[in-house]
């Protein structure tokens, strides 16, 4: 609306492909970092961190990942996958992966991110998620919970990681986090059909 656009509003539902509403989240030991990470000529100003601010989160969560014994897989975007093996000798106290993030969400009983499509998807498998803003810029991708010991929350806003620490501890002590604010109750694939449906 604030662009001016005319016509009318089509209400799809979720479009998402990565999505398992049964996943049950407890009992898993790891913590899912995803960021979308773009090249130089890809960068925008706002809702998304820039390398060098990507690079120092890594430095940070690995000593958090030594310090309080947290198992942290970092999913890497495919724009720099081929850096794989540098982060591993560099960050040797977290899990670097690539591929399909369904693998990553099955896991993993939270996730951690700035701005990313992954914040969907997590939310669509019934997995926590923290906008973590360790560079203080403010930037919401979703209404969510700014108090990190308020429990069955599904998306918490922190900005440091005493916090995060706090909010790891709340998120694995709730029994019953309330997901529905956030999403769809039907499958992508049948809101597909109905969408195509629709115009045939």
């Amino acid at each position: 609306e604030s662009l001016g656009v005319n016509g009318n509003c089509i209400d799809t539902g979720n479009l998402i492909f990565s999505e398992n509403q049964n996943n049950i989240s407890h009992n898993k030991k790891n913590i899912l970092y995803a960021v979308t990470t773009k090249r130089l000529q890809g960068l925008q100003i706002h809702g998304v961190e820039y390398y060098f601010e990507f690079y120092q989160n890594l430095e940070l969560l690995n000593d958090f990942s030594k310090k309080n014994k947290y198992s942290i897989i970092v999913h890497l975007h495919p724009g720099i996958k081929n850096n794989i093996k540098d982060f591993r000798k560099i960050f040797k106290n977290l899990n670097f992966r690539t591929g399909e993030i369904s693998s990553s969400l099955k896991k993993s009983f939270m996730t951690i991110s700035y701005s990313s499509t992954v914040i969907e998807d997590s939310l669509y498998n019934k997995v926590p998620v923290v906008l973590l803003d360790l560079h203080k810029k403010n930037y919401l991708h979703l209404d969510c919970e700014k108090n990190p010991k308020e429990k069955n929350k599904a998306v918490y806003y922190l900005n440091n990681l005493k916090d995060l620490k706090t909010s790891i501890e709340t998120i694995k002590n709730s029994k019953n986090v309330n997901f529905e604010e956030y999403i769809f109750n039907s499958s992508s694939k049948k809101n597909i059909k109905n969408l195509l449906d629709s115009y045939s």
